[in-house]
């Protein structure tokens, strides 16, 4: 935030929260994103044996009904789910890279990108730092469109919010 003040140029902070973000997260996805970062195949297996081992059933007047396997989402409050979701904000930050290196995004602080584009993950919280021009928010909104599209990780709009920080 110091740097973004400082830096004389017109900024925004973007804050995005995904709807359901723990229970929408596609399996395939986190399996994808593992095998693409070079995790063993036997890794992967057992990722993909605790994701399908997940069921549910309904309560219907304190009794439960029949159970069905989850086909996508994480457990909550287990203790890999954190880190299995933070498997697809991995594949975000990737994506924005990609668009920064072909210039379809603006990296906010520095001409010349050489580190990641610049996000800030706390669980399923994000913030984005973005010039503040509407080009790389038109482009930012069609990336996050298809991540969406990819992911199931829906933007929550309600609780969405940009932050303005002057330039010169």
């Amino acid at each position: 935030m110091y740097l973004c003040h400082h830096s004389k140029k017109e900024i925004v902070i973007l804050k995005l929260d995904f709807e359901k973000a723990f229970d929408k997260i596609e399996h395939q996805v986190i399996l994808e994103v593992l095998k693409h970062k070079g995790f063993l195949d036997k890794w992967v297996r057992w990722i993909e044996n605790l994701l399908s081992s997940a069921s549910s059933s309904i309560l219907l007047n304190g009794i439960p009904g029949k159970t069905f396997i989850c086909k996508r989402g994480v457990r909550k409050g287990g203790a890999l789910s954190p880190l299995l979701f933070v498997f697809a904000a991995d594949l975000r930050q990737t994506i924005l890279n990609k668009a920064c290196r072909a210039g379809v995004l603006k990296h906010p602080l520095s001409e010349e990108f050489q580190d990641d584009y610049p996000i800030v993950q706390y669980v399923d919280d994000t913030l984005l730092v973005l010039p503040g021009d509407a080009r790389t928010l038109f482009n930012l909104k069609g990336l996050l469109r298809s991540f969406s599209e990819a992911t199931r990780l829906h933007v929550n709009f309600s609780k969405f919010f940009l932050v303005p920080i002057d330039g010169p």
